[in-house]
């Protein structure tokens, strides 16, 4: 498509699908993010996470998961009308067009005029912002090259694959990696944005996690330290999630005769036999499954959670004292536990079990 013509972008940007629309918008206007400059930095944060929330929207929508769509057309809505309301009173006059890119960028789903928007913005911020000659070419061959490819490899592949990095725009994107930086609460973003710079962002499901976040957590002065709340929420399910599925993965059943016959063996399983563990063993897996379903639960109980926590912890800690290994829960990563069921042996690692009790400690905090 020829850049510099609007009209015939438009057209071309009109026989796209949602997906291609969205994620070439969105990839024109992560480009030029780090030029953003505030006049009024009490807004800054806000402002920003609306602007994030654009461009994560606009990745979002082109991963062809029609499930979310009617959500995240409502939250491009919304977070457009902040977008544009922080254009009117919060943003120097130079990053304007950074504003209107993403908001643009997060409308182009269902709009061809708002696609050829964000990469004309784009474009026009390059060549202001990089102040050389060659910016103009460069921004129109990355933005050509991402026109021939479909959104998956693009989804995969670093913003500016296809050309140089303009120098004046990688000098702001990494000021602007360093301002994020300096404050957790941008955790996510600060990586979501450096991953998706590089090429190398791939938990899609956490970016539909925060994306899909309720609509209320994106509003308000203190709109960023509730959405990196829930974030850390999010993450500290999924951890919980990971650790029970890492158990499964690593625990095994195997005829007692192959248990004894590497018993001689660098690091063999330690065995179990005290009859009170090995009775409480289904007692402890039917809290692991509580911990999973709560983990899937919508409306987790916190409760429930905390029981089963505690009886996984009170019986890791009895194996490790049978075993005659420390107490504390400090655990070598290669030892290798046993338990009889009937002519055969369960092997696991209790360091499994310990990562779960962690992930599940962790998740808590943020359990209603």
């Amino acid at each position: 498509t020829d850049l510099g013509n609007e009209e015939a972008t438009e057209k071309w940007f009109e026989a796209q699908s949602t997906e291609v629309r969205s994620v070439i918008a969105g990839r024109a206007a992560l480009r030029v993010l780090g030029v953003l400059s505030f006049s009024d930095e009490s807004k800054q944060d806000w402002v920003l996470l609306s602007v994030f929330r654009c461009l994560l929207l606009s990745a979002v929508r082109g991963l062809e998961r029609s499930a979310h769509s009617q959500l995240l057309e409502t939250a491009s809505r919304s977070s457009r009308r902040l977008i544009d309301f922080a254009a009117r009173s919060t943003i120097r006059s130079t990053s304007l067009a950074v504003l209107s890119a993403a908001s643009s960028a997060a409308g182009a789903a269902n709009s061809a005029k708002f696609a050829a928007s964000s990469t004309k913005r784009s474009a026009e911020t390059v060549e202001r912002s990089a102040k050389g000659p060659e910016a103009r070419s460069f921004i129109t061959s990355s933005i050509k090259w991402d026109c021939q490819n479909n959104t998956h490899y693009l989804l995969a592949e670093p913003l500016w694959k296809g050309a140089e990095v303009p120098n004046g725009i990688q000098i702001q994107h990494d000021f602007f990696l360093a301002l994020l930086h300096q404050k957790p609460n941008w955790d996510f973003f600060h990586r979501w944005y450096a991953q998706m710079w590089d090429g190398t962002f791939r938990d899609w499901d956490l970016a539909i996690a925060v994306a899909t976040l309720d609509p209320e957590l994106w509003e308000g002065e203190d709109a960023l330290a509730k959405v990196a709340e829930a974030i850390r929420g999010i993450e500290a399910r999924r951890a919980l999630k990971r650790a029970i599925s890492e158990l499964r993965g690593s625990s095994e059943i195997v005829p007692e005769e192959d248990v004894r016959m590497h018993r001689g063996h660098n690091n063999p399983p330690e065995l179990i036999d005290e009859p009170l563990l090995v009775a409480r063993r289904e007692i402890v897996w039917a809290a692991i499954d509580d911990l999973e379903r709560e983990a899937e639960s919508e409306t987790p109980k916190k409760d429930l959670v905390r029981r089963s926590l505690d009886l996984v912890t009170r019986w890791l800690r009895d194996v490790l004292a049978f075993l005659g290994r420390k107490a504390d829960l400090t655990i070598d990563q290669v030892i290798k536990w046993g338990l009889p069921m009937g002519g055969t042996y369960l092997l696991a690692h209790p360091a499994k079990l310990q990562q779960i009790i962690e992930a599940g400690k962790a998740w808590l905090p943020f359990l209603p």
